[in-house]
């Protein structure tokens, strides 16, 4: 898998930017608590997804 060869540095980074930045949000009162749990579910639905679709394209060698 792609995403196991990326460095854990960078993935402890991307995780711990994702999470300020929704901390910020409603620490600044820009959002609900909720609305950024939310967001954040729906981030991950939604990368989800397109991670199994890529899966699913790379297995059938299908070219667009």
């Amino acid at each position: 898998m792609y995403f196991k060869s990326i460095n854990n540095f960078i993935k402890i980074g991307l995780t711990l930017w994702v999470l300020l930045v929704g901390y910020s949000r409603i620490y600044l009162a820009k959002h609900y608590p909720l609305d950024v749990f939310i967001g954040f579910i729906l981030g991950f639905l939604v990368a989800y997804c397109c991670y199994r679709i890529y899966i699913i394209y790379k297995q059938s060698k299908i070219k667009l």
